[in-house]
């Protein structure tokens, strides 16, 4: 059985790439209609079909939700878009590169940064309540879940109902992420029956199987278990 910091090791080196080929995904102006497949994902995908994908789909998901919840509008938020997937593709460059190797303390130190990063594009484009509120939740990682459901084909309405499940999950991961680092390992320790706890909510939204896979699927953006810290 692959451990889990090979596992992690593949999971995040894969969701690089793929970050890196769908960022501008998140570019499409707030409110837009979700592009699920077929004509209406080609429409505007340019030349390498950019939208495609569902981690491409889930920062738009992501970042849109971000724009709704800021109240942003008009170039305010085509201007948060573009900062958002800019920065999107220079963290998934950060964590590919520090993928590479084997230092799991440079693994840590490069996810703190691109969560630092994206608090202060945050702060950058949001008023200090905004982005005090919106920081407090594992973005990231809630891209990941969206990227999970995206994975199993589920219905927009049934991912509109998921994200609410999803964003207060991410918000306690990012309680977390603040604690003490010698409290951390701990406190993820516990993540697989906080896990459990969380699909038993969305089994109802998008069916038991989708469910139990997103419970067991080994991302530690998504609840998993966090590399060795320095």
């Amino acid at each position: 059985m692959m451990s889990w910091r090979k596992m992690f090791a593949v999971t995040a080196m894969i969701s690089a790439a793929a970050l890196v080929m769908t960022a501008s995904a998140a570019e499409r102006p707030a409110g837009a209609k979700r592009a699920r497949g077929g004509a209406g994902e080609k429409a505007g995908a340019g030349a390498a079909g950019e939208r495609r994908g569902p981690s491409g789909r889930a920062m738009m998901v992501v970042a849109n939700f971000v724009v709704k919840e800021a109240g942003l509008e008009g170039e305010k938020a085509k201007e948060f878009l573009k900062a958002y997937r800019a920065e999107s593709m220079e963290a998934a460059k950060r964590v590919a590169e520090a993928m590479k190797g084997d230092d799991q303390a440079a693994r840590f130190k490069v996810r703190s940064a691109n969560r630092e990063a994206l608090q202060k594009l945050l702060e950058a484009n949001l008023s200090a309540e905004q982005a005090k509120k919106l920081g407090a939740i594992d973005l990231s990682g809630l891209e990941s879940s969206v990227g999970a459901l995206l994975t199993a084909k589920i219905e927009d309405a049934k991912l509109d109902q998921a994200l609410a499940v999803l964003v207060k999950y991410h918000r306690e991961i990012g309680k977390l992420y603040a604690l003490p680092r010698e409290q951390q390992r701990e406190a993820f320790g516990k993540m697989k029956e906080m896990r459990a706890d969380v699909a038993k909510e969305l089994a109802p939204i998008v069916g038991e199987e989708v469910a139990k896979k997103w419970a067991e699927t080994p991302r530690f953006g998504m609840g998993g278990r966090p590399p060795k810290q320095p």
